[in-house]
């Protein structure tokens, strides 16, 4: 296999506006929404690989990330937390169901829905971390990306809960790695 360098001419610099929040998320994690953090264990080397899934991401900088991800972890944990890291990586939304990271999409079925229960619904769906399909908050229509499918029963069930509303028409797809929405 070929042994590819390429050299790194500055250090990549950590995204300030986003180090203090995700450090917030990591000292104290939301039950919902965003960001998605996921820190693994590799208990023979004792090191720690990190995703850190966020919209937030969107227009930096892999390199950007990672020193973002890393700088805030060390402000949370400490500088031997941060030695730890193998690697650190920080995705999209979009970017990690496209991986097959997400394979679930939630959302609801929209059609038949009046205007008034459409924006309770949006609006639950926004406090609760939702993007959107094309990968951008903003669009019309809010859908979560997740793990399992207990998460999804678990953010159906907070959804019922706010919304105020039993039986509403959800939508769950289970999407294949690479596979368009």
């Amino acid at each position: 296999m070929p042994y590819l360098a390429s050299p790194v001419r500055d250090k990549p610099k950590a995204i300030g506006s986003l180090v203090e929040r995700l450090r917030n998320e990591i000292e104290s994690p939301k039950e919902f929404g965003q960001p998605l953090i996921e820190v693994r264990d590799f208990f023979k080397t004792g090191l720690k690989g990190i995703v850190v899934i966020w919209d937030s991401w969107q227009n930096h900088a892999p390199a950007e990330r990672t020193a973002t991800i890393i700088q805030a972890f060390e402000m949370a944990k400490g500088r031997d937390f941060a030695d730890q890291i193998a690697f650190a990586s920080g995705l999209t939304f979009l970017d990690a169901g496209e991986a097959g990271k997400l394979p679930f999409l939630l959302t609801l079925r929209w059609e038949g829905i009046d205007a008034e229960l459409s924006n309770k619904c949006r609006a639950a769906m926004r406090e609760l971390g939702a993007t959107s399909k094309s990968g951008t908050v903003g669009d019309t229509y809010p859908v979560f990306r997740l793990p399992t499918l207990d998460e999804v029963d678990r953010y159906k069930a907070e959804l019922t809960k706010k919304i105020g509303q039993d039986g509403l028409p959800w939508r769950v797809v289970e999407m294949g790695l690479l596979e368009g929405d």
